[in-house]
């Protein structure tokens, strides 16, 4: 029996053998982006081959592969379409390239495609071989090989790294906007604008607005005198005429075009001065830098900045001057008290005569200082807005009544008279019932005290669908010389000699508490009558609100 003996065989992976390694070698050196580029050289080359054989020497036999070449020539750019991004930096072209600007590239290739078709129409006619037969005649010609290399070769290369470049340029979007045309146009927009802020910088308004209008006028004046001319003419004179009114036409366009944009600037200044007079904020000027009347934009700007720092300035200073007379007072306030309440207890003592009417005189000071401060916080409290109001439905017909029945001993001994006209329906208004009080009865006692001794004192209330007002008119004792403004002003009084008792606070207190009774006031002065009114937005109640006023008693002065 023979001995068979097994075959032992060594297990593992197997190495590959030449031909995969070759074939594996020229698949990754053929799918990178240099791989490509040469093999679509190599395609075109090809096919520009086929194409002029096809073409000039009638060969129809070429049909099939022309075509396949093409096909082949179509996948291959739609796989370097899909491989070409954005970073693509190979060939060495492409990184070479990556700067120029996307139109200029285009138009390098549309000026090579050209060339690239010329000079094949012309190498055809002056680089082809005759041939002949074997008796000497003459057969036909044909296209080297050495030749066609030499020609076309060098095209083919630039023609396909200026497309690849091209498609890498148009796949990003920042080499696809930095074109030479919106360069330039850049550069041409900033060099007219710099120029055109020069020149509204350098000449007044007047001065542009007539310069403009004087070259639009030439323009026009000799558009029509060229149109006349090239009527009559033939050939290069009509050609010229239509040169030259395009280019009139187009600064006509150009000028129309400003104007527009001026009208809208000037539109803007007056929305903008509007603005400030509404008292709106006014941030900045919307003028263009560039527009004719940007100066003035900028001035309004400045004015309405000046103004506002002037009213802050103002504003902060009152506050100050509200806090100081608030604390002041306040503080004067505790030691007062303490002074009239000793005052009072020297009048319960044993004094002689003349001691006692010194007690007197100060009793009485003390009560008008004390009067005074307190009204000094109330304007201030007033002018704050702290000053704390209880709104209630008041008839200023009724209130005025009340207030003249309160004052008939002061009107008494006055010696004037009090000619009142009220309305014969009740006028309410929504305020605070003390507040209107107090106003009413400031005026009648500034009327009281400043009028001429033994006149008559006018007072009317009346109203409208809107407004209830009450004019108090007077004929003044001396002569008043100040202002509307200045006599409301704290501590400011008409009589300059100060003949009267007083201090200067009652109108400055009416116009304080009518302003924060959401009413006016304001005084007119002709000659030596004086008139204040005060004004209030008139209340009408429904039916149901009407029957909840509590009646108030009424004590009517005759």
């Amino acid at each position: 029996m023979a001995i068979r003996w097994k075959k032992y065989e060594m297990y593992g992976p197997k190495k590959p053998g030449w031909m995969t390694k070759c074939f594996w070698y020229c698949k990754e050196k053929c799918t990178t982006m240099t791989g490509l580029y040469v093999i679509s050289v190599i395609l075109l080359m090809s096919f520009t081959d086929i194409f002029v054989q096809w073409g000039f020497d009638a060969d129809y036999s070429l049909t099939l592969p022309l075509y396949l070449f093409g096909i082949l020539n179509l996948v291959l750019w739609f796989c370097m379409i899909k491989r070409i991004d954005k970073e693509t930096s190979r060939p060495f072209f492409m990184e070479w390239l990556k700067h120029w600007d996307c139109d200029l590239l285009i138009l390098l290739y549309g000026v090579l495609l050209f060339c690239f078709f010329g000079i094949m129409i012309v190498s055809y006619y002056h680089f082809q071989i005759p041939i002949y037969d074997w008796y000497g005649n003459y057969a036909g010609t044909y296209f080297s090989e050495g030749s066609f290399m030499v020609v076309f070769l060098p095209i083919a290369l630039v023609n396909n790294a200026f497309i690849m470049v091209i498609i890498r340029h148009l796949k990003n979007p920042e080499l696809r906007k930095a074109t030479f045309c919106k360069k330039t146009w850049q550069r041409f927009r900033t060099w007219t604008w710099k120029r055109n802020l020069q020149y509204q910088r350098k000449y007044p308004f007047e001065r542009k607005m007539q310069l403009e209008t004087n070259i639009i006028s030439i323009v026009l004046i000799a558009m029509a005198i060229v149109t006349l001319i090239g009527l009559g003419g033939y050939g290069f004179s009509r050609l010229l005429t239509a040169m030259l009114t395009l280019i009139g036409a187009g600064a006509v366009f150009i000028w129309i075009y400003q104007h527009k944009t001026f009208l809208t600037d000037v539109g803007t200044l007056v929305e903008e001065i509007h603005e400030v007079s509404t008292g709106n904020t006014l941030k900045c000027s919307a003028i263009q830098e560039d527009s004719m009347i940007y100066d003035a934009g900028e001035d309004l700007t400045h004015v309405f900045e000046n103004l506002n720092n002037s009213v802050e300035r103002q504003v902060k200073s009152e506050k100050m001057k509200i806090d100081l007379i608030t604390n002041v007072s306040h503080d004067l306030k505790t030691p007062l008290t303490s002074i009239i309440g000793y005052i009072d207890l020297l009048k319960k003592t044993d004094l002689n005569d003349e001691a006692r009417d010194y007690v007197e005189v100060l009793s009485r000071k003390s009560a008008h200082l004390k009067h005074m401060i307190q009204e000094v916080f109330e304007i201030s409290k007033a002018t704050s807005g702290n000053m704390d109001l209880h709104i209630e439905t008041v008839d200023i017909c009724t209130l005025m009544l009340q207030t003249l029945g309160d004052m008939e001993e002061s009107i008494e001994a006055s010696h004037r008279m009090i000619r009142k006209t009220l309305a014969a329906e009740p006028l309410y208004v929504i305020s605070d019932g003390q507040r209107l009080y107090r106003i009413y009865q400031n005026l009648i006692e500034n009327a009281l005290k400043y009028s001429l001794e033994g006149s008559r004192i006018f007072i009317d209330v009346f109203g409208d669908e809107k407004t209830v007002t009450t004019i108090i008119k007077n004929t003044s004792s001396y002569e008043m010389n100040f202002t509307e403004e200045t006599i409301t002003e704290r501590f400011t009084r008409g009589d300059i000699n100060r003949t009267t008792e007083g201090h200067g606070l009652g109108l400055a207190i009416v116009k304080s508490f009518a302003e924060a009774c959401g009413g006016k006031f304001h005084i007119d002065i002709d000659g030596d009558l004086f008139k204040a009114t005060v004004k209030f937005p008139r209340h009408i109640p429904d039916p149901d609100e009407l029957m909840s006023l509590a009646p108030e008693e009424i004590q009517e002065v005759s």
